[in-house]
């Protein structure tokens, strides 16, 4: 068995798992289970076959892969991936957090260093009765011994999502997908899970319950973003700029997740993929608006009823056999285009958007018909398409408004946002 943090996990295996049915056709396997060496419980979910080597003489061999291992427990079925507890360490999480457990004292003149260690308090946020997000503190220490002659302490953050009942694995990484998302946004740079480990509650023998932990690894297309440091100066905002705020602000955050997952999807994804093609990541960051002024603005120009009745007075006017098609042509037709979508948003915080976009006229302008040309080709490339330097620039205002609108669901007040863009934008000019 071999890991690798892009592509996951593969079984090279002397031999079949199932002879009678396993090919490449075949469906996935729900579980395997097998022991390390060192004796470790290993579980393996979803597996499935990406060579097989059949010979005359001698025998076969197989591979199987999968995006995920856990190494500590055995779960005979991928049901039984249920936890209580996921303890996650991020990239760029101490950087945001800026709070360390360690300092020092050096004394040149008698030539004493004492380094100290105390563990920093707990930040919690309860997200309702059941579960709860915390962001705890560490050491992690090493020494040689025997004399003693090198101590060294390494401070760490991680994230520990807690339900009060088991909860399937699926669902606790929605919950460190939607932080990561979070976390990304704060640093403003990608953040990634860098460690998973899941604790699941065991009852032992009298009685006394003890918690066993299983570390979970999973493939990660980001990996080359690992141990980039940066500087708080560098982020949109950090811990400390949230403060006592951080329940509420947390709260927000995933309370809002599932309505704007699309938006997040899209937008998060041109943050992951910087240096992807310029054109997806300005159709991607034009779609990721337009779903969010979708799922948080009135989705309609006239009340239902009243357009029901417009359009049922339109489509009577019609030949019978075009009344199906007109039917089909008027579906969205209450909805607001894009063009209307984009003003609204940019005429609801004037004091953070202005700052964005100067022309408000020309800039919807080139974002809706650069859209419908990128979309549809339908007539010769514009000015824009042509020109990858002004197109990537439309892209990054595209961008930096899905910031601001993203700012405002952790219940920011503009002015707010707009300080932090101030001090953002000192150390980051554009």
């Amino acid at each position: 068995m071999r890991f690798d943090p892009k592509e996951g996990v593969t079984l090279d295996l002397d031999g079949l798992l199932k002879p009678e049915d396993i090919n490449l056709s075949s469906p996935e396997i729900p579980m395997i289970l097998g022991v390390a060496y060192t004796g470790e419980f290993i579980s393996i979910p979803n597996a499935f076959a990406t060579r097989l080597t059949h010979n005359l003489i001698g025998t076969p061999t197989s591979e199987l892969h999968s995006s995920m291992v856990l190494l500590g427990a055995h779960f005979p079925t991928t049901e039984l991936l249920q936890f209580t507890k996921l303890l996650v360490r991020f990239t760029h999480l101490e950087d945001w957090a800026g709070i360390t457990g360690l300092t020092m004292k050096l004394d040149t003149t008698n030539r004493d260093i004492e380094v100290r260690y105390s563990v920093p308090q707990t930040t919690r946020a309860s997200l309702n009765a059941e579960h709860s997000i915390s962001i705890q503190f560490g050491v992690e220490c090493q020494a040689e011994q025997n004399p003693l002659s090198m101590v060294a302490l390494t401070h760490y953050d991680e994230v520990a999502f807690e339900s009060t009942a088991p909860m399937p694995l699926e669902d606790a990484l929605r919950d460190v997908y939607d932080f990561q998302n979070f976390l990304t946004l704060g640093v403003d740079a990608v953040c990634v899970p860098i460690s998973i480990c899941a604790v699941i509650p065991v009852v032992a023998e009298g009685g006394q319950s003890r918690q066993n932990k299983v570390k979970v690894h999973f493939a990660l297309s980001t990996a080359n973003h690992l141990f980039v440091r940066i500087n708080r100066r560098q982020m949109l905002f950090s811990l400390p700029d949230v403060g006592a705020e951080f329940e509420s602000t947390i709260k927000n955050w995933f309370a809002s997740a599932d309505r704007l997952r699309p938006s997040h999807l899209l937008y998060f994804g041109t943050i992951q993929d910087s240096r992807g093609i310029v054109e997806n990541r300005f159709l991607s960051l034009a779609q990721a608006l337009e779903v969010y002024h979708r799922r948080t603005f009135v989705n309609e120009q006239l009340p239902a009823q009243d357009h029901q009745k417009r359009v049922l007075e339109i489509i009577d006017t019609a030949p019978g056999q075009h009344q199906t098609w007109l039917r089909e042509r008027l579906e969205y037709s209450n909805e607001p285009n894009l063009r209307k979508r984009l003003k609204e948003l940019l005429d609801v915080a004037p004091e953070c958007t202005d700052r964005i976009v100067s022309d408000r006229k020309s800039f919807i302008n080139d974002v809706v018909n650069t859209r419908n040309n990128l979309t549809h080709y339908s007539r010769p490339p514009g000015h824009l398409e042509k020109d990858a330097f002004k197109l990537y620039k439309l892209a990054e205002q595209l961008s930096e408004l899905m910031r601001v609108f993203l700012l405002r669901e952790l219940a920011f007040e503009f002015s707010k946002i707009s300080e932090l863009l101030d001090a953002f934008e000192r150390f980051n000019p554009r």
